[in-house]
This record gives structure tokens, C-alpha cells and sequence, in this order.
């Protein structure tokens, strides 16, 4: 039809849609010559289409003209009124948000981009708001159907100052566009053929009406409404877009060939796996058909992710559309890393992340390099360094590679400054910070890295005069939020299988689409709304509501089903343990096509492939160990872990592996114990014996020496106070047991004491023991004693003395030159301080150190270093996955 110059067709969506928007525009034009004319589509995935669908059409060879979106024609003529990017908007708003104090415990980065979007959609709608605060306070009231209270007034002053700060400077991009269209048509009009997805906002739609009166303009617009087809009218029934009818009605009008169960799927599965390998069958199917283009519709981005690792298992590689989070990339990961350690003050876990990421310090060689981190990583550890850079150089000097990355670590620190600045400032640092790290080459020569300074580049020319100044965590907030928004997309693979997004299909063909993740959670009606979220505000501001949302999906839906060979939708029917429902719109078109058909469209999913597997289990290993290779020194710690489980010695003993350390940033019972070892060994060398002592000048050296060795942790972490009283609450139980130790003939003698003592094997060669004492005690009579404090209770310790197993007080017995007469664990934690001893030291440390010796014989003899730990000793084995416990045969 055509009214004011204007030709408006209305073309039901489906494969041929493309053609008659093609068909339209050839009628018009009798010659070859099209470069006169500009096409407009809603994205420029289309284009090759209709390129296609033109040459179809004319049967010849033609001069095509320049197929692009309204943005990209638009683009020259809206530069002219200079318009605002959407980055110089936020700061904008940021500005006025930050200065009126209207949410100071919000995230203002993210009103900012609310209060845009909002904005966006009063001018694409061409909405505007009531002229005065009180008249929009008014309206949202009415809208509401509440009073207008003092909350309404606040939303109506933040809006409406917002707003109209928002359109007394430079236009936005989108107000921009609109005002250059109009410029076009007044300057240098040119015939448009405009191929619309569904209906035009008004301003659009007044636009081409005014530009049709002085060149010729047609709209092809998809309105699935003009049901062509039985297929169409299906899904007209089960999707209306008007009428109120039962739909036992509408779907009785359909005609057989309206049956869908030939051309669409939906199938459920148990679990994201079952989902992956349910997609990777149907595509490898598809292929096997020999289709020629198959859509991965990424609703579920996690389960398309695994399809497309399980295809390119099998060597079919996947073009992604729509790319992922510019934040989830590996170049992303180290900008953030890098403030990290800026932030938190070298904090030594992201001063580790830092140093191996792959980009940094890309002047040295990779293995130099390595070599380099593990260095600094073991000083960390070793040294337990939890911030700063200084203390890890200061233990590297005989590491040169290593000392010298902490420098160019130090030095790109140093030259980072914190002042508060403009966002391109900002920017600005973090490029020379790269470049100091000497990641800018390596980043140049990854994908994503290239992308992340190109839009670094971008940033700094836009906003080369931006005058918002940001603290450090402001601008890292905004940085954060860029990032998060910003995409990424290898443009490198090509292939006919491509992952994409469900309003990237309208109106495009593929010859099998797979919508992934079709469950009521994830393919629902968009609603980001999250000012102005009332229906009944936006249609009294002229914005689309929810039920517009709900017929964009049906439209959306409606034109893949339409415009595909084949669909296939797939979801997850538990999800966590708990049941995850099929989307409402897919229960709804299943149960109408039951009704009209008898013939559900839920269909069962292939099984899961079965894993071919000829051996579950693996042997219990038992390696050898060469005598050349047997260790010559052993600890009590060492001899425990060669009686629990020989293997678990082997590994950490012969081969040298152990888990990797960790850095003490809060006190635990081991460091507990420590510590007060250090408390009493320097308050025994203050006084061997207290018997001749006052309990207050023993109690105020003993709280002396307490601060001395605690002080510097609790300063340091309030939170170790904890630890500080559990040991005040001992203090005097402590003494009141040392006196009665003394009462009953014993006194201190000495306290960390280093022993060692040879023991000679069978074969010839030589076994070193080695301990250190917690302390000695003599006797009136010149006996000795071996004790062994330990922050534990008197209970476990008492089954202690009495385990044969339990070797440790044995072992110290054994060090000493001369007989034992007891041999304790002093318990200083649980409910009193007492003593445990073994009922006879002497025959204990025989029957250990012949054990010991005969274990070490027989190591020489090549006895197999048995897995054979049972119980906690397996529980808590920093090797149980080198041996593989879990995996072993029965």
C-alpha cells in the first residue's frame, strides 16, 4: 500500500522473505544500475543475504548498492551535530550523581548506565517527560494508583533534573541520528528501501514518511500477523499477537499442514553434559544431512560452550557471533591483576598471578622466566611475605633472574601514580603500567589482548578533554564495568556452523537452528528495566511494557521457526537437584499442537554416549627405592610418615614432592603452638626455676614475654587477639604446673635443643637421626627428661602414650647419650595443663629405632614402598593424588 510517497509492504517472515524484500526493489529499478538506492537492514549479518537475493531476483549481473544499518547511513550526517558517546554521557551523569549525594551507598556506574538506557528509550520512542518535577510526581502517581508521596517526588526530581541536564547539552548518539536523518532529507534525499524486523517507532516511521516526500522510499516490514502460510498460522494460534480466544479455538482452524513435528524438536535432558553431547549429535547429524549453515542459539552461553569443546573434539570448528565478556579473557584478567597488586599493597597472592601471567616480562626467555617466578614463589612462601615488594627482594640476592623482575615489578609500581585524575589519565597509566611490565608486545600478539588496547586507544582519543576526576577505585569501578560490557570475538574461524543470539536470527535462514538453554529461566521476555519498571508509568511515558517484551520473544521465536529448515530446542530438566521447567512459550506451542494433532513435540534425547572404559581401577603402587637413591637422615616427622604409609614417604622423602606452602595471613593452631614454644623458652632462660618466685613478678614476665613474641601478629591482625587470650587463660595453669615439677625434683634445663645420632645399618651404611628437643628437665639426682609441649588437649594425648604406633617421644629419647627417665607430652591446651608420659622411655626408643633400622634394611634390599595408609592418614595426605587412593584396584 502506499500513502505520502511512502510504499509499506507487510511480508510474513520465512525463508522467501528476503526474496520479496529483493523482488520489491528490483520492480522499482528497470536497469542493472541499484548504486542509486540505499539499502537499510536491521543488521549487517543480512547483507550477503539480500546481495545474494537482488542477484536472484534480476537474473544478471548488477551494480549493487550499499547495503548497511540506518547507524552506518546515518553516521555522517549524524556527526555534525557532534554528538555525545555514551562513555562522555556516564561521566556526565557520574558527575551530577556524585556531586547531589542522591546514593551514596549505590554503585553510581551502574545508575548511570540505567538512567542512559532509559533515556535512550524516551528518545527512540520520541517520549518525553511532564514539563516540572511536581507534574512528573503527579503522573507517576496516577500511574501507580498511589498518593504522591515523598519517595514518588524523589524518583520524579532524579529523573526529570537528570533529564533535563541530559537535553541542554550535545545530543546522544541515537538523538543524534535522528536529527541527521532529517538533515539528510532536507539536504540531499536518497531513494531507501528499508528491510524492518517488525514495526518502526514513531519518530523512525515519521521520518521515512517525511523523506518519502521527496524520494521514493519503501519499507519492507515482517508481521507475522499476515499469515501466509499453514506453518505461520500454527504458530499465529498458539502465539496471537491480538484476539482473546480460547486456544482449543485458534488452534482448531489449523490445517494439516500446519503439523510442526517434522520441523521442530524440543528435547530434554538431564544435566548440562547430557545437554552438550545432545547438541554436538545433532549438529555432526545436521552435517551428515549436509547442511550448508546450523545457528548454536546460545541461550545457555555455559552449556554451548561445552557443545562447541565437544565438536571441536571432533574437529568441527564453531564461528562464535556473539562473542564473550571482554572481561573473561586471559589479557583482562591480567589489567585486573595488575591494579590488584596497585590496590592492595602487593598482597602476595596477586603479586604471584601477576608475575605468571603469560603477558609480563616478555623480554626474558619462557624458561628463564619460570624459573625466575618459582624462585620469587618459594621466598614468598618460605618467608611467609603477605605484602610488599621490598621483603621479597631482600631474600633474592643470590637469585638474579628473580630479583630482577621484582624490580621491573617495583619500578612499574613506582611509576604508577594514585592521584585522583580524568578517566583518560587513567588510561594513560595503565598503558605505560603494561608497557613497564613489558606486556604490550605480548598482549599486541593475542586476539583479545590486541582488542583490550585498541579500546584503551578508542577511549583516550574520546575522551581526550574529559574533565571527571576519579579516585583510583572510582575509575577502576568504571574500568571494571567497560570491560564487563565490552565483547570479544575471533574473527579468525570460519565455518557453516555458528554460535549466535536469538535476535541475531531474525529474519535470516539457517538450514538447522539449535536453541541451547530453552528453559522458562533463560528464554523469557527481556526486562532490564530498572527504572520506571511499572507498566502502567511507561505507557502513560510512551515506553514499550512487558508485553511488548513478551511479543518481541514470540516474534523472535516465531521468525527462526519460520525462517529455519529445522529447530531444535533443547533444556535442562533438573538444574542443581531441583526441577528446571521448559520455556512457557514451548509449553504453550507443544501443548497446542497436541491439541490440534494429537502429536506432542517433546521428544526423548539421544542417550549420553557410552565411555569405553577396559580398566577402572589402577594398582596400588609400591615403587623401589635404588640404594644409592635410600635417604641418609630421618626425623620423627619423617620415621611417623614411613610407618603410616611407606609410600607417602617415598614421595615426600625420596622424590622430594609435597604440596605447595601457603602464606601464614592468619594464625592457626600450628603457628599457636609455636609461638608459645618461643613465650616459654624465653621465659625459662629468664627463670630455670620459679619455686623461690611471687606468682604476680612470674605472671607479669611470663605477659612480657607474651607481648614480645605475639605483639607484632596482633598488631598486625586485631582478629589474632583470640589467640593471644586462649594462651593469658593458661598462663596461670601453666605455672601453678611448673611448681609442682619442681616440687617433685625436676628442673628446666634447657630448651631447643638441635641432637643428632648415627645409626648403623645392616649393610654398612650409615642412618643419621635427627630431632629437635622442646626442652630437658633434670632431676635431683641427675636423671633426664625429654618433654614435648603441644597446644592440644590432655585426652588425645594420653591415647597418644599409649599407641604403639606413636613413635615421636621414642625418637627424642633415642637422640639423647644418655638413659631416659621420662619421656612426656606437656598438653597446654584443653582443660588443664598436665604431663603424659611413656611407662618405659628406654625400651620404647629400642623397639623404634631397631624398627627403624630394620625399615631402612630393608629399603636397601628393595622392599616396595607400599600405598598402604589407612584412615586420617590418607584423609589429610598432601600426596593422595600422586598415588591415586581413590583409583586404586580392591
Amino acid at each position: 500500500m502506499t500513502g505520502s510517497g511512502l510504499t509499506h509492504y507487510r511480508f510474513a517472515p520465512g525463508p522467501d522473505f528476503i526474496d520479496r524484500c529483493a523482488r520489491s526493489l528490483i520492480d522499482r529499478v528497470p536497469g542493472p544500475d541499484l548504486t542509486g538506492w540505499r539499502v537499510v537492514v536491521p543488521n549487517l549479518m543480512m547483507a550477503p543475504a539480500f546481495k545474494q537475493a537482488l542477484r536472484r531476483a534480476a537474473g544478471r549481473s548488477l551494480l549493487l548498492s550499499p547495503v548497511e544499518t540506518l547507524q552506518v547511513h546515518l553516521a555522517p550526517w549524524a556527526a555534525a551535530f557532534s554528538p555525545l558517546s555514551d562513555t562522555r554521557r556516564q561521566f556526565a551523569l557520574y558527575q551530577q550523581l556524585r556531586a547531589r549525594g542522591w546514593f551514596e551507598q549505590g554503585n553510581l556506574w551502574a545508575l548511570c548506565e540505567e538512567f542512559i538506557a532509559l533515556f535512550d528509550e524516551l528518545t527512540e520512542q520520541g517520549a518525553g517527560l511532564a514539563a516540572s518535577e511536581d507534574a512528573l510526581a503527579a503522573q507517576l502517581a496516577a500511574a501507580y494508583g498511589a498518593r504522591n508521596t515523598e519517595v514518588l517526588r524523589f524518583e520524579a526530581a532524579v529523573v526529570h533534573q537528570l533529564w533535563y541536564a541530559e537535553t541542554q547539552g550535545a545530543p546522544s548518539r541515537r538523538a543524534a541520528r535522528l536529527l541527521g536523518a532529517a538533515q539528510w532529507t532536507a539536504t540531499s534525499p536518497t531513494p531507501l528501501l528499508v528491510i524492518a524486523e517488525g514495526a518502526l517507532s514513531a519518530p523512525l516511521h515519521a521520518w521515512l514518511q517525511s523523506h518519502a516526500e521527496r524520494a521514493a522510499v519503501v519499507l519492507c516490514q515482517a508481521d507475522r500477523s499476515v499469515a501466509a502460510t499453514p506453518l505461520l498460522s500454527m504458530l499465529d494460534a498458539a502465539w496471537p499477537s491480538t484476539g482473546t480466544l480460547p486456544l482449543q479455538t485458534r488452534v482448531a482452524a489449523v490445517t494439516e499442514e500446519g503439523a510442526l513435528d517434522a520441523r521442530v524438536q524440543i528435547i530434554g535432558v538431564d544435566a548440562l553434559e547430557h545437554e552438550a553431547h545432545t547438541v554436538a549429535h545433532h549438529v555432526r547429524k545436521a552435517l551428515a544431512e549436509g547442511a550448508e549453515s546450523i545457528a548454536l542459539v546460545a541461550v545457555d552461553r555455559m552449556a554451548a560452550r561445552r557443545a562447541r569443546a565437544l565438536l571441536e573434539r571432533d574437529g568441527i570448528l564453531v564461528e562464535d557471533e556473539s562473542g564473550w565478556k571482554l572481561s573473561t579473557t586471559r589479557a583482562a584478567a591480567l589489567v585486573d591483576v595488575a591494579l590488584e597488586v596497585l590496590a592492595r599493597s602487593a598482597y602476595w597472592r596477586d603479586v604471584l598471578d601477576l608475575c605468571k601471567s603469560p603477558f609480563v616480562f616478555s623480554a626474558m626467555p619462557a624458561e628463564q622466566r619460570q624459573r625466575a617466578v618459582l624462585a620469587i614463589e618459594r621466598v614468598i612462601l618460605d618467608e611467609h611475605v603477605v605484602t610488599g615488594l621490598a621483603p621479597i627482594a631482600a631474600k633474592l640476592s643470590a637469585q638474579p633472574d628473580a630479583l630482577a623482575l621484582i624490580s621491573i615489578l617495583s619500578d612499574a609500581c613506582r611509576g604508577f601514580s594514585m592521584q585522583p585524575a580524568a578517566p583518560q589519565v587513567w588510561l594513560k597509566r595503565l598503558r605505560a603500567l603494561l608497557t613497564a611490565l613489558d606486556a604490550t608486545d605480548a598482549l599486541l600478539a593475542d586476539a583479545a589482548g590486541q582488542t583490550l588496547l585498541e579500546s584503551f586507544v578508542d577511549h583516550v582519543e574520546a575522551l581526550h578533554d574529559e574533565g571527571c576526576e576519579l579516585s583510583f577505585e572510582e575509575w577502576r569501578d568504571w574500568l571494571d564495568s567497560e570491560l564487563d560490557a565490552a565483547l570479544f570475538r575471533d574473527r579468525s574461524i570460519r565455518s557453516p556452523v555458528v554460535m549466535t543470539h536469538l535476535p541475531a536470527c531474525r529474519l535470516r535462514h539457517f538450514d538447522v537452528a539449535i536453541v541451547v538453554g530453552a528453559d522458562a529461566v533463560q528464554l523469557a521476555a527481556e526486562d532490564r528495566r530498572a527504572i520506571f519498571v511499572h507498566d502502567g508509568v511507561r505507557q502513560d511515558l510512551g515506553l514499550p511494557g512487558r508485553a511488548d517484551g513478551l511479543q518481541r520473544l514470540r516474534d523472535d521465536l516465531t521468525m527462526l521457526i519460520a525462517g529455519c529448515g529445522r529447530v531444535v530446542f533443547s533444556w535442562q530438566q533438573l538444574r542443581d537437584g531441583d526441577p528446571g521447567p521448559l520455556a512457557a512459550e514451548l509449553e504453550i506451542l507443544d501443548l497446542a499442537h497436541a491439541m490440534r494433532f494429537g502429536r506432542p513435540l517433546i521428544q526423548p534425547a539421544p542417550p549420553m554416549p557410552p565411555v569405553h572404559a577396559t580398566h577402572q581401577g589402577q594398582a596400588v603402587p609400591g615403587p623401589v627405592v635404588p640404594r644409592a637413591q635410600r635417604p641418609a637422615s630421618i626425623t620423627a616427622y619423617g620415621y611417623a610418615s614411613l610407618v603410616s604409609c611407606p609410600y607417602q614417604y617415598f614421595a615426600r622423602n625420596v622424590l622430594g614432592l609435597d604440596e605447595a606452602g601457603e602464606v601464614s595471613e592468619a594464625m592457626e593452631k600450628r603457628d599457636y603452638g609455636q609461638f608459645v614454644h618461643s613465650v616459654l623458652e624465653r621465659f625459662h632462660t629468664r627463670f630455670p626455676v620459679i619455686s623461690d618466685v611471687d606468682d604476680d613478678t612470674l605472671l607479669a614476665a611470663l605477659e612480657a614475654e607474651t607481648q614480645a613474641v605475639f605483639g607484632e601478629r596482633v598488631k598486625a591482625n586485631f582478629l589474632e587477639t583470640a589467640w593471644l587470650l586462649r594462651w593469658r587463660k593458661r598462663m596461670g595453669d601453666y605455672l601453678a604446673w611448673q611448681r609442682s615439677r619442681e616440687q617433685s625434683g625436676w628442673r628446666y634445663a634447657e630448651s631447643e635443643r638441635s641432637l643428632r645420632r648415627a645409626l648403623l645399618l645392616a649393610d654398612g651404611d650409615t642412618l643419621t637421626l635427627k630431632g629437635r628437643l622442646d626442652r630437658i628437665d633434670r632431676g635431683a639426682d641427675g636423671a633426664l627428661a625429654v618433654l614435648d609441649y603441644k597446644a592440644r588437649d590432655t585426652a588425645s594425648l594420653r591415647r597418644a602414650v599409649k599407641d604403639p604406633e606413636d613413635g615421636q617421644l621414642a625418637i627424642y629419647a633415642a637422640l639423647m647419650d644418655e638413659a631416659v627417665a621420662q619421656a612426656g607430652y606437656v598438653a597446654l591446651d584443653g582443660d588443664r595443663v598436665d604431663t603424659w608420659a611413656l611407662d618405659d622411655p628406654a625400651a620404647a626408643a629400642a623397639a623404634h629405632v631397631a624398627r627403624l633400622t630394620d625399615l631402612f634394611e630393608r629399603m636397601g634390599e628393595g622392599a616396595a614402598m607400599t600405598a598402604n595408609g589407612v584412615g586420617s592418614v590418607c584423609d589429610y595426605c598432601s600426596v593422595r593424588g600422586l598415588c591415586r587412593k581413590d583409583y586404586h584396584d580392591d
